[in-house]
């Protein structure tokens, strides 16, 4: 049975002695397909998530990925509504987890 990938990386960084600062990446999955057909490669990004970090100075850090990104990063055109629902629905993931 595989580890999960967190265990994994703690145990490597400690075998060779770096710290382990914690991190969380959860995705959910479900909304997005009409992007899939005119765009495929967009798939690698979905779906959406978010990474929950510690800096050097112990602050803790969200960054998730935008409705924006993906239309700047993939050159996608006349899906706005969409990428607007991307963005709100991470967005209310990450504040429903910062509660």
């Amino acid at each position: 049975m595989r580890r999960p990938v967190r265990g994994r990386q703690r145990d490597l960084r400690r075998e060779r002695g770096l710290r382990h600062r914690p991190a969380a990446l959860p995705a959910c999955g479900g909304q997005l397909p009409q992007l899939l057909p005119n765009k495929p490669i967009v798939a690698i990004d979905l779906p959406p998530r978010a990474l929950a970090w510690e800096d050097e100075d112990g602050k803790v850090w969200v960054t998730y990925i935008t409705g924006d990104f993906l239309k700047n990063r993939y050159g996608i055109q006349g899906k706005d509504d969409v990428m607007k629902r991307l963005t709100g629905f991470t967005r209310s993931l990450v504040e429903k987890a910062l509660e």
